[in-house]
């Protein structure tokens, strides 16, 4: 089979790029000037600092050539014709999502304080919003083997069990087609669309798309000062903010990752305008009024093993506890002496009818710094931190580097030594914009796990009675 001409595709859409874009002015004389190609002047450029480069730089690049890879989403063992599918899939979907997420840039640009869109829109931006967590360079290098013998995560039993049941070939299968799953998912409120995911998809993966819909909610951010931004980097998308555990195996040595809790994710729309998905375990006095919803948030974090404030608390520990966001209103519910009910005149059944009112949420500077900070503590693996203002970007970057260590900075599980690398590229960026300060952070002892055989069959056993009780429930 031939495989298509080579094709760079973006695992950041262009739309998006556009907004952290800037018109390219060159430097010096333009006459009888040679330029590369997409850096004529006007052309749209990102300035971002370079990571592949060492020491780093910070440079200009035209958004067709960065945050993307040649022929990522290609499937090699398809048909010549159908080898493009999955990317060709996500083009359409792609430009559902940019409808409303001009809606979000355009009230933003008309200095409105919300916006509403219907629930299908929602639904788009969900799926959108986890395709972008799903499809990006991290899953692609974890996913991309010809055989099963080259996957070694955690779940490397489930997906040869997957595999063996549905006559999928390689890893790359199972993920590509998961992406073209949730892409043709109907998700009708009036459907049990649960039951067509769990039975069309990876389990282990769909169960994290209906959690990732279900169990948390957006809100939309803008800085409070008009001269502060938010960044973005190559695996925005799929940062979090939570606890991250690992153990080191007593006998081999090898780092293992072994749980984590999101608490908050990020969608960057634009350096003013910033998407936060929070988890639903957090306290709300609106919602936990109705019967049962505050006893169901205690279960969630006791089985999630979520850090409370204090014994007996119902505050969630986390960096961004603070953050001044609520849940969208609609025009289902209604507040009444301080507790959310029903509209009379409506059931409360989900259907296509549904609208949502989102409030933009102006932030403090802060939480912007704790926002990007977060980012940044997570870029080892990345090419690139996209910026706009110099000056903003360099505020940031020294507030990350200063801060305290109980926001970020711990060097420690398997990816210990590249996180210390980047955390020296960075230094010297700051420098190079500026910035005396000393960098801050610490080293950590890793904990050390006896018979991680016996820890690994436990855990394949409780992710089987998860799907099993899945699978149940939908049926």
């Amino acid at each position: 089979m031939a495989s298509p001409s080579p094709q760079y595709q973006h695992f950041v859409p262009q739309f998006l790029l556009r907004n952290f874009s800037h018109p390219y002015k060159p430097d010096g004389p333009t006459k009888k000037r040679k330029y590369e190609k997409g850096m004529f002047p006007k052309d749209k450029v990102l300035r971002h600092v370079d990571l592949t480069l060492d020491p780093p730089a910070i440079c200009e690049k035209p958004i067709n050539r960065i945050l993307g890879q040649i022929n990522m989403y290609d499937n090699p063992n398809k048909p010549t014709a159908v080898q493009r599918e999955v990317e060709v899939l996500f083009s359409k979907l792609e430009s559902q999502a940019n409808l409303v997420f001009r809606k979000i840039t355009r009230a933003h640009e008309d200095k409105q304080t919300g916006l509403r869109i219907s629930r299908a829109e929602r639904d788009i931006v969900r799926k959108f919003l986890f395709l972008l967590m799903y499809r990006n360079k991290g899953f692609h290098d974890r996913f991309n083997h010809t055989t099963l013998e080259g996957y070694n995560e955690n779940d490397k039993e489930q997906v040869r069990e997957y595999m063996h049941k549905n006559n999928i070939t390689t890893p790359l299968d199972v993920w590509l087609d998961g992406m073209k799953t949730i892409i043709n998912l109907d998700m009708d409120p009036e459907k049990n669309w649960v039951t067509t995911l769990m039975r069309q998809m990876y389990p282990q993966d769909a169960m994290w798309f209906w959690v990732h819909v279900e169990f948390s909610y957006m809100a939309v951010l803008t800085p409070a000062k008009v001269d502060d931004e938010f960044i973005l980097t190559d695996n925005a998308y799929s940062i979090f903010e939570g606890s991250n555990n690992s153990v080191q195996d007593s006998e081999t040595l090898e780092i293992i990752e072994t749980k984590y809790t999101p608490l908050h994710t990020f969608a960057p729309i634009s350096p003013k305008l910033m998407i936060v998905l929070r988890t639903d375990i957090f306290p709300s006095p609106l919602e936990d009024a109705f019967e049962g919803v505050k006893e169901m948030k205690a279960l969630h974090r006791s089985l999630w093993h979520v850090p409370l404030e204090s014994p007996g608390s119902d505050k969630v520990c986390s960096l961004l506890a603070d953050l001044p966001i609520t849940k969208a209103g609609n025009n289902y519910t209604m507040i009444v002496d301080g507790r959310l009910q029903p509209m009379a005149d409506r059931p409360l059944k989900r259907s296509h009818a549904d609208r949502f009112d989102f409030t933009i949420f102006p932030v403090k500077r802060r939480h912007v710094n704790m926002i990007n900070g977060i980012l940044l503590d997570n870029c080892a693996p990345c090419t690139s931190v996209v910026f706009e203002s110099r000056d903003a970007f360099a505020r940031s970057l020294e507030w990350y580097l200063t801060a305290p260590c109980s926001m970020g900075k711990v060097l420690g599980g398997k990816h210990k030594e590249i996180r210390r690398k980047a955390l020296l590229k960075l230094e010297a960026i700051s420098r190079s914009l500026g910035s005396h300060k000393k960098t801050e952070w610490k080293d950590l002892d890793e904990v050390v796990m006896h018979n991680v055989k016996r820890w690994r069959t436990k855990n394949l056993q409780k992710q089987r009675h998860l799907v099993r009780l899945m699978l149940m429930i939908c049926s």
